[in-house]
């Protein structure tokens, strides 16, 4: 993965063929190795939190998918309520408090994954965020990750095996 500055952002979207999306809608450019040439083939959106700010990148997402290219979310599902309204825990955005509790609840931001698949998947490093089943509505899911999981981890897994089976791209 790497952090592009605007003017190689904006020319790699470019030869990318995706029109009216801006440098600053890619957090990271994922990259894989044909011989001696680096070359984009997807994009990683990356966000402390999933707030409703995550909606600004589907555009980006969505015009990458819509190309083949990968397109990912990576987040450390942050939130927490401190007392009188909570207790400091970080339970995060995505279900980690309740989810079991509260089947039937709609969890809106993950159907941006599972039920929508506006990201190819989205990896979550709050242990608390709960995985997504093998089968999803959209066939996209959440994973959650350790900072140390064993290699190669499902993001490494996901990365290689897209790699494998998509070696098109651009050279950075």
């Amino acid at each position: 993965m790497h952090i592009l500055n605007k003017n190689e952002a904006n020319e790699i979207i470019t030869k990318l063929g995706i029109k009216d999306i801006q440098a600053s809608k890619v957090d990271l450019f994922i990259e894989g190795q044909r011989g001696n040439e680096w070359l984009v083939f997807g994009a990683a959106h990356v966000k402390s939190s999933i707030a409703e700010r995550i909606q600004d990148d589907v555009p980006a997402s969505l015009a990458f998918m819509e190309k083949g290219l990968l397109s990912i979310a990576i987040t450390m599902d942050m939130k927490s309520y401190p007392p009188p309204h909570g207790n400091c825990v970080n339970y995060g955005e995505l279900g980690g408090r309740s989810i079991e509790a509260d089947k039937d609840k709609v969890r809106v931001k993950r159907d941006y994954i599972e039920k929508t698949g506006q990201f190819d998947a989205m990896f979550s490093y709050n242990l608390r965020t709960p995985p997504s089943p093998v089968q999803t509505q959209s066939g996209k899911r959440i994973f959650t990750l350790l900072l140390h999981d064993q290699q190669p981890d499902a993001l490494v897994q996901l990365l290689t095996d897209r790699w494998k089976t998509h070696q098109e791209g651009v050279k950075l």
